[in-house]
């Protein structure tokens, strides 16, 4: 065992088992894998979940850099199997059902071996010095979780106009790129299994909700390309996932539901004014003329300024030469279709409660 500068070698501590949920892009996973085995030296195994929707044989992905390792096992819904690729460990499960990602993951806790559990996504990449920082601060600062950062990027012009209204050019706290030790997931219980989004904010709430010491990297631990420059893709993911975990994500319904009462009062005040307050004369001093046009359009005006330049620049969008003032009608029409959908995905929801 060998000691750097009065503390244990990093090298020579506990390993970490990662767990890799996968649905769709094997060329995003062999990218991974390839990012995975430069910090081999700190990975004791990955474990990749795979479920129905990939089609294509997973050899595809590790071509001729892949071994067995170990005994094949199958079951009705599973199969199961270990590969030796270059470096890395990967222990292969794939389920001839559909998992959430959460289900996923929680499969994969349950197979992992080592005290410590990574977690990434398939269409992540983790930076250089992720493992390294991690385990440094877990096994030397005494933290219990180690939170992960994702830096979302593009290279288009579509696509930073969608990152300016929705991801940023930030790093977002993420379970991709998280490090946790396994005596916390006793704690604070694995992932929620039945819902498609929104079980990453659950768990990390969970996870500061049990007061335990959390490291948050001020630098990405994983970076995120956007694979689609189609506005409609993400117009309907968020309709898709608000649909689905609306009840996991009370705070932005509440928000929701204040600002809808907030310009509804508006409206409201302006349409009752000049007739209650006013007696709708003409000549009093307390008649407004086109009062409730005028709310209207306060309103109107308000959300553009918010959507189109308030909430971008919060985001970093107008810094780096990300996005300029000429994107900003584009910024605020993809904006307001987002919002327009997670409207519709809320009342959906509603719907399906009311009917059942």
């Amino acid at each position: 065992m060998s000691i750097v500068n009065g503390r244990m070698g990093l090298k020579d501590s506990v390993k970490v088992s990662i767990v890799i949920p996968h649905v769709g892009r094997f060329s995003s996973l062999r990218n991974l894998l390839d990012a995975l085995n430069s910090q081999s030296d700190y990975i004791y195994e990955v474990v990749i979940v795979s479920s129905a929707k990939n089609r294509i044989d997973h050899s595809t992905v590790f071509k001729s850099g892949a071994r067995f390792a170990g005994a094949r096992q199958t079951t009705s819904k599973m199969r199961f199997k270990t590969i030796q690729f270059e470096q890395l460990r990967i222990v292969l499960v794939k389920f001839t059902i559909g998992l959430n990602p959460g289900h996923a993951r929680n499969v994969g806790i349950q197979i992992a071996r080592s005290s410590v559990i990574g977690f990434l996504d398939s269409n992540t990449l983790p930076s250089c010095s992720w493992l390294k920082t991690s385990l440094e601060k877990l096994h030397n600062n005494h933290y219990d979780v180690a939170l992960g950062s994702t830096l979302y990027k593009s290279s288009s012009k579509v696509g930073r106009i969608i990152l300016a209204s929705t991801y940023g050019f930030k790093p977002l706290a993420s379970i991709p790129g998280t490090l946790v030790k396994c005596h916390c997931l006793t704690m604070v219980g694995a992932f929620l299994p039945n819902v498609r989004a929104a079980e990453d904010i659950d768990f990390i709430s969970r996870l500061e909700a049990f007061d335990l010491a959390i490291y948050r990297s001020t630098y990405p631990t994983t970076y995120y390309n956007l694979h689609s420059n189609n506005p409609a893709f993400y117009i309907y993911k968020w309709f898709r996932n608000y649909s689905v975990c609306a009840p996991y994500v009370s705070l932005t319904l509440q928000s929701f539901a204040l600002t809808f009462m907030l310009g509804f009062i508006m409206v409201l005040l302006g349409y009752l004014w000049n007739w209650n307050v006013a007696g709708w004369r003409t000549d009093s001093i307390l008649y407004i003329p086109n009062f409730t046009k005028s709310i209207i359009a306060l309103l109107v005006l308000m959300y553009c300024f918010c959507r189109g330049y308030i909430v971008p620049r919060s985001k970093a969008a107008f810094l780096k030469g990300n996005c300029n003032i000429l994107d900003i009608p584009y910024i605020l029409t993809f904006s307001f279709g987002l919002d327009l959908s997670k409207a519709l995905a809320i009342c959906n929801r509603i719907g399906l409660f009311l009917t059942r």
